[in-house]
């Protein structure tokens, strides 16, 4: 009973389908814009796509945790995030928005692990299979439903899922990142959002929920004052954030 009330309260959140432009808009001013003038930049701005007023305030306040209310551990990623955005090109601004909403919407992060797993064992997959993933995760609530059709629709949107047929999706071509800023960037993304000390260097590009992307990295680009890189055999190269590592080794976590 009480694995059950774990899994029923935990947070779902994304409930509003987000476009790509919404999430270039609420990027392009989150720096520069106090708490107040963010919301109502974002209502006027969304007013043209989203016309019910409580819907409108669910994507606001989606957008103001994915680019605004960033936690203090991930305000560094949140910086050089906006000094990436206006240097890179719109697949790699994808890439961004997606390692952002990875940091403050693990509901999503679910929803793509799913989606990059079903992708390995099958050419397709149903929105009733992300569904009955998510109801096991966050229990049988209507909110779970309408949340992961929004995360489903939101990429949609964004172009890393089509849609085949009705409620059945494929993935396109993948996103290739080639460019090594923003490649340490992920990196350090999927190894916060892995809640692992450590990653196989060759294990990050192929994590699951990481799936609209392909990409490799060279350890020489590594960045030396975030990443703490061991050997541990020959072809075994393990990374972690020196940060994070130092942070958990005072709270006792590992």
């Amino acid at each position: 009973l009480k694995g059950k009330d774990e899994i029923m309260k935990k947070v779902v959140g994304f409930d509003q389908k987000i476009l790509l432009e919404h999430l270039n808009y609420a990027a392009n001013i989150a720096r520069d814009t106090r708490k107040e003038g963010m919301y109502e930049k974002l209502n006027h701005y969304l007013s043209k796509d989203i016309k019910g007023e409580k819907s409108r305030k669910n994507a606001a306040t989606i957008l103001m945790k994915i680019w605004y209310h960033v936690k203090e551990s991930n305000k560094p990623l949140q910086k050089k995030a906006f000094e990436l955005m206006p240097q890179i090109d719109s697949q790699e601004k994808i890439a961004v928005h997606w390692g952002m909403t990875l940091l403050a919407y693990p509901f999503l992060k679910d929803v793509a692990s799913e989606i990059g797993r079903l992708s390995l064992i099958q050419h397709d997959f149903s929105s009733l299979q992300i569904y009955r993933k998510m109801k096991e995760l966050y229990g049988e609530r209507r909110r779970v439903e309408v949340a992961s059709t929004a995360v489903l629709t939101s990429m949609n949107s964004w172009k890393v899922v089509i849609p085949k047929k009705q409620s059945i999706y494929m993935l396109p071509a993948k996103i290739n990142l080639v460019n090594d800023e923003i490649i340490n960037w992920f990196a350090e993304v999927a190894i916060i959002s892995s809640k692992r000390e450590y990653l196989q260097i060759n294990e990050i590009p192929t994590l699951t929920y990481l799936f609209p992307f392909v990409f490799s990295i060279n350890v020489s680009v590594l960045d030396g004052s975030i990443f703490e890189i061991t050997n541990q055999g020959v072809d075994k190269i393990m990374i972690g954030i020196k940060k994070l590592k130092n942070k958990c080794r005072k709270m006792k976590i590992w």
